[in-house]
């Protein structure tokens, strides 16, 4: 099989759509966004979790959406499009939930097909999660886990002992007022690198 001859067909089907507009207020727009997989993909995911899904912007606390996040064409708060593994086709990162858990769950080409791999899960309890703010607020009633791009390039952090040398791009799984770590493709495996705690 011409490995060539599969994967790039399926990319220019992956995109995510934006969709502004102004409140009438005039402060920061309203940003909406949705998803699309290549069907190589989706099959992928459902393979592998059948009954995950991704969180929708209504599911993350209005704090995050209307006042922290930069959305683009690379990221949504529960989605991260990027090459991990430097092999020149896309990935998703995909930050959701099942029956059971909370995951963040990298779909990821090896040049012939695509592979699901858990990045990290947290489970689920009837009585909500600590990840899912339960504050009286409605500003941070909501989802507080996001995800954001991160390019190559050089990483410092005072929670490590040395500096990230990024090869390909990567992404962050950020905890609002909490923590964060980078996730990245290195040597055939996903590492952490603790960017803040």
């Amino acid at each position: 099989m011409n490995n060539s001859s599969k994967l790039p067909i399926v990319i220019a089907a992956m995109f995510v759509f934006l969709i502004g507009a102004c409140r009438a207020d005039d402060s920061a727009p309203v940003i909406e966004y949705r998803v699309t997989m290549p069907k190589e993909m989706k099959k992928t995911l459902e393979e592998y979790y059948p009954d995950f899904k991704v969180w929708d912007q209504s599911d993350f606390a209005p704090v995050i959406i209307n006042d922290i996040y930069v959305f683009s064409a690379k990221q949504t708060p529960s989605t991260v499009i990027a090459d991990f593994n430097g092999d020149g086709v896309k990935d998703i990162a995909l930050f959701g939930y099942d029956n059971t858990h909370m995951r963040v769950i990298c779909i990821m080409s090896n040049g012939i097909a695509f592979r699901a791999y858990e990045i990290v899960s947290y489970e689920l309890k009837e009585t909500g999660h600590p990840l899912i703010s339960s504050k009286p607020e409605s500003m941070y009633s909501g989802v507080n886990t996001y995800l954001i791009y991160s390019s190559p390039g050089i990483v410092d952090s005072p929670h490590e002992e040395t500096s990230l040398v990024l090869k390909t791009d990567a992404f962050e799984i950020v905890h609002f007022e909490c923590s964060s770590r980078m996730i990245y493709f290195q040597d055939e495996t996903f590492h952490e690198y603790w960017t803040a705690d």
